[in-house]
């Protein structure tokens, strides 16, 4: 239930933002209807299986079907980036690793490449505007690509 697709766009609610617990509140995000085309089609495609499967709704993970676990193991998405990196015959530089939190520094990275203001790319990363933590996940040597505007180039879009 806390990702949605809507007649906006993608609607995905952060439950779970960091911070001091008493400044925690819940977030909703919304990517505008058309600015990842790809993502949508993925997402139309399992709400399609999730119907033939008779699954009222996905639930609050996406992409669990029936028979997989309720919660994801510790780790999950550590392996998800080792066996894509895998099937992709892909490593890293020598003396770094790639795991699931590599995925938030390249997000990071890759809208800062392309020219998506700092307080876009904290809002979204879901780091707060006065932290410097931001600072260390972005490579300001890293150069504009066509991955990074495919997927961040609708941030370049939005009221600054």
């Amino acid at each position: 239930a806390d990702i949605q697709l809507t007649e906006l766009g993608i609607s995905l609610v952060n439950r779970n933002a960091k911070g001091k617990q008493h400044l925690r509140v819940k977030k909703t995000l919304v990517i505008p209807r058309g600015a990842v085309p790809d993502v949508e089609k993925l997402l139309q495609r399992f709400l399609a299986l999730a119907t033939q499967l008779g699954m009222q709704r996905p639930g609050q993970h996406f992409w669990r079907l029936p028979w997989e676990s309720q919660t994801p193991e510790s780790g999950w998405f550590d392996d998800v980036v080792k066996r894509t990196c895998e099937h992709l015959q892909v490593q890293p530089p020598p003396h770094d690793k790639w795991e699931g939190h590599s995925s938030r520094k390249g997000a990071a990275t890759a809208a800062s490449a392309i020219g998506v203001m700092l307080h876009k790319i904290c809002f979204f990363g879901d780091w707060s505007i006065k932290s410097a933590a931001v600072h260390d996940y972005i490579d300001p040597s890293a150069p504009p690509t066509a991955a990074a505007r495919r997927f961040f180039g609708w941030l370049l879009g939005l009221a600054a």
